[in-house]
């Protein structure tokens, strides 16, 4: 962890960055040995720090989101705090996930990849409770905002209409009911929009 190691030694993260560009994330590759790059005047304390036995190094995964995933349960896999996964992935919000989005986990634990919670049978579309009358099967990067937006409506009504939470996260494939007004103007084929 560049963060981790630039705190430890006293080194500015931006100059630690900046030397080992090539780096995707601000992580060194876990499974192949890595040449970090420094200024000469920060040579001797990045090695010191990386001599000490009570540095405690991280593993990271790369999680792509799926229907049914949660920070909470991810954290509990790897054992971290929801905070850290976090604060490797600006911008992320917990209560609106995005599937197919890939997510930084760090990870105290060598336990493998998230398999993520066990699938449910699917259960039947349940009976709009106002008057949608079209249907809108969710896609890959589909979020009720999303849908919403595209659909002239609010987040809050496709979710109570649906009976699904607003804060819940949607399975590629879900049929969701839409309202009458997505019949005017908007035409999107079937398996990325109305049926």
């Amino acid at each position: 962890d560049l963060g981790l190691l630039a705190s430890e030694s006293g080194m500015p993260l931006d100059l630690l960055k900046a030397g080992n560009r090539e780096l995707n994330y601000a992580i060194t590759p876990p499974e192949v040995p890595y040449f970090i790059k420094v200024p000469g005047s920060h040579t001797g304390a990045v090695k010191t720090v990386l001599s000490q036995d009570r540095l405690k190094l991280m593993k990271f995964y790369i999680h792509t989101i799926r229907a049914g995933d949660t920070l909470y349960d991810m954290a509990r896999h790897f054992g971290v705090s929801v905070g850290l996964i976090l604060s490797y992935n600006p911008g992320v919000r917990p209560e609106a996930l995005q599937l197919g989005a890939r997510l930084l986990v760090p990870s105290v634990r060598d336990v493998g990849p998230y398999p993520g919670r066990p699938k449910a049978a699917e259960a039947p579309l349940p009976e709009p409770t106002g008057s949608f009358t079209g249907t809108y099967r969710v896609q890959k990067g589909d979020t009720l905002w999303s849908i919403s937006k595209r659909y002239e409506t609010s987040a809050a009504l496709l979710a109570s209409e649906n009976r699904i939470a607003l804060t819940g996260v949607l399975s590629i494939g879900q049929v969701l009911y839409v309202p009458p007004a997505a019949q005017n103007g908007f035409s999107v084929p079937y398996g990325g929009g109305k049926e």
